[in-house]
């Protein structure tokens, strides 16, 4: 049982079938069914351009933050930091030299100062990879940008700097690709603040979840050039990011052939190690202009019952407003947002965007914000960033997904033949993980425990839809330790008593936006072990 079951020839065919699957592109009506169209169709040269005048702002004042971006691009210990033994050894370059040739000319190429950003260095190749069964338009792809390792060292380098002063420049509001900040605390807020949805308020309480579409490939340069100059990045700083964005070539792989080459003048590279960093610098302008606004007019405010105001959250592309639900404060949030996709070059996509109210709201209230606001009206339960927001006690059906998704994964290797090895591994490896991001912000009712660890239990001792196996021991042994003669399988019910414990470590000893928020609500300056809790606290 030691040994697992090799999967190469299943993999294999799985890679065939992305690279021979047939791209029909029709976007306007229009079919591209040979490769050379494809390659040289508008949309894939993305010559599209926004109004890139920003509007008055005053000016940010990061320079303290940003001193330590000063100096060489490379220094010692960051070659060894970034590249790895496997890349040493399998990651020749386009030229075929080795790393050991590449390191060896360091020195001698001018990479350490920053000055090299030629073709051969920023040439990329555009993978495309269906978001559905049956992709037919340009948006039902998804493209993955395949860069060189030279390019992949040179943008690790940046954004290993960027990463280090993002916490004190980036607000608290946005949590996406920042140090010490967590997408599990985004959305435990959300729920939080979505307790508070049928608060009574002029107007009533609104939440509005925006949908950007194709956030990365839409960014406006000269916009996060500006911003760069807003947050005190020196000269020299911005202009190896230009090198390094605005001098990408692409050419698209199609059908397992290389087609086309062709320069972007606009977005970032999805695939490359500092496009979020880059990203998250100009979506902080959204941001700041959201909290400006709010403390410019006290009416637009989410009724909390709490002294911290929180106009909206973020991760990265991500964005929950929340806002009052007079027509007055949706036309003034909607006009920023405008303002934002004229100056940035985003836009939001109106048909995925949607708005929450309480279920107690007028009808007459919900045509108003849906006519103001062009946004459908979803109620609770909403998934955001993977996980449900509701409304009163968890329910069985919140995880319904979740428990589909592990039945899917199991049905998939229905047809495999797997040794008892092959099946402990995937279930430590895989299913074993499946609930991890959920279970860690929503704790699940035993029923739900109970099914999942059935499937698990299944699919171990190879159950199927026509037979039913032996299980030669119980389940809840084998999730004791091999030392004890055990499989040492994942435990979901100690999974669910750890996680709330790793909040309550982080509420302690954090000062997250969530953590801050919660102390001001409950806690009311006095110390988190001796506050009681009330029948009407929210769960989150």
């Amino acid at each position: 049982m030691a040994t697992a079951d090799s999967n190469d020839g299943y993999v294999s065919n799985d890679l065939e079938h992305v690279k021979r699957l047939s791209v029909h592109v029709n976007p306007r009506a229009m079919h591209c069914h040979a490769e050379p169209d494809l390659a040289t169709h508008p949309c894939v040269h993305r010559r599209r351009k926004s109004d890139s005048s920003l509007c008055s702002s005053n000016n940010w004042n990061f320079e303290n933050a940003t001193d330590h971006l000063e100096g060489p691009l490379m220094v010692g210990g960051d070659f060894n930091s970034i590249v790895s033994v496997a890349e040493r050894l399998n990651g020749a370059p386009p030229h075929g030299g080795s790393m050991e040739d590449f390191a060896a000319m360091l020195l001698d190429c001018g990479l350490l100062d920053g000055t090299i950003f030629s073709k051969f260095l920023t040439s990329t190749t555009l993978v495309l990879l269906p978001k559905k069964p049956n992709a037919y338009q340009w948006s039902d792809f998804h493209p993955i940008s395949l860069c060189t390792i030279l390019n992949k060292i040179v943008t690790k380098l940046l954004g290993n700097r960027l990463a280090k002063i993002l916490p004190s420049i980036i607000l608290e509001n946005q949590s996406g690709f920042v140090n010490g900040r967590f997408i599990s605390d985004n959305i435990l807020l959300v729920q939080e603040l979505i307790g508070r949805i049928d608060a009574k308020s002029w107007g009533g309480n609104v939440v509005l979840k925006l949908d950007m579409a194709k956030a990365y490939d839409r960014l406006n340069w000269d916009f996060l050039y500006l911003m760069m100059e807003y947050f005190g990045f020196n000269a020299h700083w911005i202009s190896m990011i230009k090198a390094c964005i605005s001098n990408c070539w692409f050419s698209l792989l199609i059908n397992g052939n290389l087609v086309g080459y062709f320069k972007s003048e606009k977005g970032l590279r999805q695939g490359d190690s500092i496009s979020p960093f880059q990203f998250i610098l100009a979506a902080d302008y959204l941001s700041r202009g959201l909290n400006h606004l709010f403390s410019r007019y006290n009416s637009l405010h989410y009724l909390l019952g709490c002294l911290m105001p929180i106009t909206h959250l973020a991760f990265v592309d991500n964005i929950m407003i929340l806002t009052n639900g007079c027509r007055s404060a949706l036309q003034k949030v909607l006009s920023f947002l405008q303002e934002y996709e004229q100056v940035s070059g985003q836009q939001i996509n109106h048909q995925k965007s949607c708005f929450i109210i309480a279920n107690s709201c007028p009808l007459s209230r919900r045509q108003i914000i849906s006519h103001t606001t062009g946004f459908q009206h979803k109620t609770l339960p909403v998934t955001y960033l993977g996980a449900p927001l509701y409304k009163g006690s968890k329910k069985v059906i919140l995880f319904y997904s979740l428990i589909t998704k592990i039945r899917d994964r199991i049905s998939g290797w229905d047809n495999k033949v797997l040794s008892s090895g092959g099946c402990i591994t995937l279930l430590r490896s895989i299913l074993s993980s499946l609930p991890m991001y959920l279970l860690q912000v929503l704790k699940p009712p035993a029923t739900v425990i109970e099914k999942i660890e059935r499937l698990f239990n299944s699919f171990l001792w190879g159950d199927s839809t026509e037979s039913k196996k032996m299980h030669w021991a119980a389940w809840s042994k084998t999730t004791f330790p091999c030392s004890e003669g055990e499989l040492n399988i994942q435990n979901l019910n100690d999974v669910c008593e750890a996680f709330p414990l790793k909040l309550w470590w982080r509420f302690q000893t954090g000062n997250s936006l969530r953590t801050q928020f919660l102390r001001i609500k409950y806690c009311k300056g006095g110390i988190p072990h001796y506050v009681q809790s009330k029948l009407h606290d929210s769960q989150a």
